[in-house]
């Protein structure tokens, strides 16, 4: 089994991208309309998918918090 040894400062993951989008109903083939303008006068809720690349995958098991 290999060692690795990691500096305890580097991130566990790598940033891939941020969606937003307004409306929770679905598109035809399961897809949602992301946009990054929106009316105030139009938007009750704005909702975010977060997703990134975990760099650790088949290493060892890690948590993270998003606020």
């Amino acid at each position: 089994m290999a060692v690795s040894f990691r500096h305890p400062d580097a991130k566990k993951f790598k940033f891939r991208e941020l969606k937003v989008y307004a409306s929770t109903e679905w598109l035809a083939d399961n897809k949602k309309k992301y946009r990054q303008v929106f009316d105030r006068y139009d938007t009750t809720y704005i909702y975010a998918e977060l997703s990134f690349y975990n760099k650790l995958f088949d290493e060892e098991d890690w948590e993270i918090e998003v606020e």
